[in-house]
C-alpha cells in the first residue's frame, strides 16, 4: 500500500483527493489501539443509507455508459454531462432547445448547450440569438481562431440588419470580445509556447481590425 501511495503521489503530489490522505494515514506507526464499540443498529442503517446512496448514483452513471441517457440524466438530472449527454439524443435542434434552456440555466459553462442554441437560433434565421449563442460559446473557446472568425462574420451580418436597441446590445458584445482577445494576447504565457500544442494566436491582428472598425462603426452609426 505504501507503494502504491507514493507511485499516486508522483501525479497528485499535494495529495488533492482526501481519500489518499486517509489510506496514508493507515499506513502510520502502529502502537495500541483502543476499541471503540459503537451500536449495532445505527451503524447498519447508515452504513445501508450510503449503499443505497452510492448504489443509486452508479446506477444512473451505468445507464449512462450503457447509451440510456435519458433514463440516466431523469435519475441525475443535477449532472452536467449527464444533461449534455442527454441533450445530444435528439435527432434535431428544434427538440434540443428547451433542454439546451435547463442546461444554461444549471450551467452557463456548457458549451454543447450554448452550440444548440446556436443552432436553433439559425434555423429560425434569429440573428440577434444567433450571436447571443455564438458570444457565449466564444467566451469558453477563448484561443480558438475559426469561432473569433465565425463570430466577426456574423457579426458584421448582424450589424446591416439590426434595429437600434440590436445595435447597442452588438456593441457591448464587440467591446467584451476585443477585450477578451486582448487579454488572450497579454496573459498568455511564453512557455506556452513551448509545448506541443502552442497557441495559435496568429489570427488575433486582423480579428482585432475588424473588431475596432466595427466598434467605430457602431459608435458612429
Amino acid at each position: 500500500m505504501v507503494f502504491a501511495i507514493a507511485a499516486h503521489c508522483l501525479i497528485d503530489f499535494d495529495l488533492h483527493f482526501t481519500a489518499v490522505v486517509f489510506l496514508l494515514l493507515l499506513c502510520g506507526s502502529g502502537g495500541k489501539c483502543r476499541q471503540i464499540s459503537l451500536p449495532r443498529r445505527p451503524v447498519l442503517v447508515a452504513g445501508t443509507a450510503l449503499a443505497l446512496m452510492f448504489g443509486y448514483f452508479a446506477a444512473a452513471y451505468y445507464m449512462d455508459f450503457t447509451g440510456r441517457a435519458k433514463a440516466a440524466y431523469t435519475m441525475f438530472p443535477a449532472d452536467l454531462s449527464l444533461a449534455e449527454n442527454y441533450l445530444q439524443t435528439f435527432s434535431t435542434v428544434e427538440q434540443a432547445e428547451p433542454m439546451a434552456d435547463r442546461i444554461i440555466q444549471m450551467s452557463p459553462l456548457s458549451m454543447v448547450a450554448w452550440d444548440c442554441k446556436f443552432g436553433a437560433a439559425a434555423r429560425r434565421a434569429d440573428l440577434p440569438a444567433m450571436v447571443e449563442a455564438k458570444y457565449n460559446y466564444l467566451r469558453l473557446n477563448r484561443y480558438r481562431g475559426e469561432v473569433y472568425e465565425e463570430f466577426t462574420a456574423l457579426l458584421e451580418n448582424a450589424c446591416a440588419q439590426g434595429s437600434q436597441e440590436e445595435l447597442s446590445r452588438y456593441l457591448t458584445v464587440t467591446e467584451n470580445v476585443i477585450q477578451q482577445l486582448e487579454e488572450v494576447n497579454r496573459t498568455t504565457s511564453p512557455l506556452a509556447y513551448r509545448i506541443v500544442d502552442k497557441p495559435q494566436l496568429g489570427f488575433s491582428g486582423e480579428i482585432l481590425e475588424r473588431l475596432h472598425q466595427r466598434k467605430e462603426r457602431l459608435q458612429d452609426p
